[in-house]
């Protein structure tokens, strides 16, 4: 409203579009400026602009003085003809046509707003956090998941930059047809004067409104995106089975035509679009709705692009899947490509990574070049993407160094990804699987997630037989998960048949091969560029605690030092889990370190100054634990319980001063 009373009374007579970054002052994307001129009087309607929103602070000065980026004899008339009014005095007249001739998105797909639970501490999880047997996945109406009596739904919350499909992160309480939440809406706002008075009836009108907004909705297929992105406007496909939110706002078509939509708006036309539309961090529903749509490119081009569109997605969810922080991840890839040594398994991998990453960026190229086509825009945009744009692979590529080579793109192809291929991310992903194996949460002979639930059955946690080397041999060999779900991390430190670096040792040996086992232990360090021992006992929980942000599913009981500690799968914890911990693990500890020392101690006359440096080690290690076998005893007695429908946050709190610090 206020624009097109500007431009009805007054006249722009110039202005200075800055951007961000227009003062060394300020950093970061989200302060935007302009400065301009207004003129009282209407005289042609014409004005002067300058374009420097992409330039720092003395660059854009430089540009303007140098007479740079102008755009002239601007006549503000046509701004109406774009949706909004915006001043997109940058706007060619081939864009200007497009929008006055064009349907508009909201009138054939309108993006909607999802969920806005109140209070997303109590109603979101992680979906790795939560008991899986209380997981509704491709619940296809709310009718069925109201009649499933599943607790958790997967929820479309937005997330990071990225394409086509992933991003599957949360789940939400919306058991009963969300009957918990409407009830924790009522109670925190029944007492308000506007609210005291409300009847039944009414609550549940305004509910509808103001919280379980667009229900109709919930768990139907669409194109979700990101509200805020700090990057370009970006969709994915949403399959079957999600409720939304804001941060997720999802576009349902009322036609056939979802992935023609989907490519329209994963092109570069549509970060076009919304750049005159709205050239700011937050994609609106009522922007990404004025996007416009040429329907006769719907008649001639829908089968091709819907092709292309769906093998992208087919790449990106393979992408996705190929980690364990998704919920359909069956096997590390270097498993499914088991050869005689991890390094031919992950040369193995790359090579058909690097397939994939070069597919889906002709894919984008071939859609870009189809839309420019079908807008006419040949003479505005290039179909050209960056390799660096490519959201796959997105952990394991080094995109610093790819940018640097990207000029070559055919030879890049040709070559391969594997000088860009971040090896130490391959092998903790690697690392982190084994480790899964041995909690139970994962079994080498059977995909996906095994124990993901508390009170696993002795048939779960029993042992199986699997033909290794996988890919080499066909002897029959157990492979035990462990019987508690405890792992000793002491290397050097214990004496437990079952500490973590004995055990990987074992999984390698099993997978690959023991005729290969130092060949694969030496590249494994040579990858983590320090030795496997070091990284499993000091720096696997910090690695653990990054990929399952801040809520791992492994927990670490630890004395202060490290002198002792544990790693325990949260799904097999129960109250008498402190216990075990105690019992099996830490006074047997503390009987070796005792032992030690007294036998070092008897000979305390001739000891090396390693021995003698080895003894103050192990006399600091005892008197740590002594004092660790203190508290885990009042821990024990306790007899602690946790209820995985809390999270993690508030169940690893009961432990505080036995755990690590996350």
């Amino acid at each position: 409203k206020f624009r097109n009373h500007l431009f009805m009374n007054y006249q722009i007579e110039s202005m200075l579009h800055l951007g961000s970054r227009a003062f060394e002052e300020i950093s970061g994307e989200v302060v935007q400026s302009t400065t301009f001129i207004l003129k009282n009087k209407i005289t042609n309607r014409l004005g002067t602009y300058y374009r420097l929103v992409n330039q720092s602070g003395n660059e854009k000065e430089k540009c303007f003085l140098d007479g740079k980026n102008i755009f002239q004899s601007v006549n503000q008339a046509y701004y109406s003809k774009i949706p909004g009014s915006p001043i997109a005095y940058w706007a060619s007249q081939r864009y200007k046509e497009i929008f006055s001739d064009s349907l508009l998105i909201s009138e054939i797909a309108e993006p909607r707003q999802g969920m806005a639970t109140t209070d997303n501490k109590l109603f979101l999880r992680f979906w790795s956090e939560v008991d899986l047997r209380k997981m509704g996945l491709g619940i296809e109406s709310r009718e069925d998941a109201k009649t499933s009596g599943y607790k958790w739904f997967p929820y479309n919350k937005g997330g990071t930059y990225r394409k086509w499909f992933g991003n599957f992160e949360y789940v939400v309480n919306y058991q009963n047809d969300g009957y918990e939440l409407r009830k924790v809406v009522q109670e925190k706002y029944r007492h308000t004067s506007y609210a005291k008075d409300f009847s039944k009836e009414k609550w549940d009108k305004l509910i509808d409104v103001w919280v379980l907004k667009n229900k109709q909705f919930y768990f139907l297929e669409g194109v979700t995106y990101s509200f805020v992105s700090s990057s370009q406007f970006c969709v994915r496909y949403s399959p079957p089975g999600c409720v939304f939110d804001v941060g997720g706002s999802t576009i349902f078509p009322n036609d056939s035509n979802l992935f023609y939509y989907l490519g329209l708006l994963s092109s570069k036309l549509a970060d076009a679009f919304l750049q005159f539309l709205n050239p700011t961090m937050n994609f609106q529903v009522t922007d990404v709705g004025k996007i416009p749509v040429i329907k006769t490119g719907v008649k001639l081009f829908s089968s091709q692009i819907d092709d292309i569109c769906k093998n992208s997605i087919k790449i990106s969810k393979t992408d996705w899947d190929s980690r364990e922080t998704s919920w359909d991840f069956e096997t590390n890839p270097l498993i499914k490509n088991s050869n005689t040594t991890i390094n031919n398994s992950l040369i193995e991998w790359i090579s058909q990574a690097s397939k994939d990453f070069f597919q889906l960026h002709q894919n984008e190229e071939e859609l870009n070049k189809i839309f420019i086509d079908i807008y006419g825009l040949q003479g505005e945009l290039t179909p050209d993407v960056p390799l660096t744009e490519i959201t796959i692979l997105q952990d394991e590529l080094d995109f610093k160094k790819l940018k640097k080579a990207q000029k070559n793109v055919a030879k890049l192809r040709e070559e391969g990804l594997e000088k860009f291929i971040k090896k130490d991310v391959v092998i903790q992903q690697l690392l982190s699987y084994a480790i899964g194996c041995f909690m139970g949460r994962y079994r080498l002979d059977k995909p996906g997630l095994h124990i993901a639930h508390p009170n696993p059955t002795e048939e779960e946690i029993k042992a199986y037989k699997i033909k290794t080397p996988l890919h080499i041999g066909k002897k029959e060999v157990k492979f035990e998960i462990d019987e508690d779900g405890i792992i000793p991390m002491l290397g050097s430190y214990g004496r437990f048949s079952d500490d973590i670096v004995i055990r990987i040792k074992h999984f390698i040996e099993m997978v690959w091969g023991e005729e290969t086992l130092t060949e694969n232990i030496n590249f494994i360090q040579k990858c983590l560029d320090q030795d496997l021992e070091d990284y499993l006992v000091n720096d696997f929980w910090s690695y653990h605690c990054k990929v399952y942000k801040k809520r791992p599913i492994y927990w670490l009981f630890s004395s202060e030092n490290g002198y002792f500690q544990v790693l325990v799968y949260m799904h097999r914890m129960n109250k008498f889990t402190v216990q075990k911990i105690r019992n099996n693990y830490l006074i047997k500890h503390l009987q070796f370190l005792r032992s030690e020392i007294a036998e070092l101690e008897k000979r305390s006359a001739s000891l090396s100054k390693s021995e003698a440096k080895w003894l103050d080690e192990l006399r600091s290690a005892e008197i740590e634990c002594r004092e660790y076998d203190k508290l885990m005893k009042d821990y024990a007695d306790k007899q602690i319980e946790i209820d995985l429908d809390d999270g993690v946050k508030v169940n690893y709190a009961k432990f505080k001063g036995i755990v690590a610090e996350i």
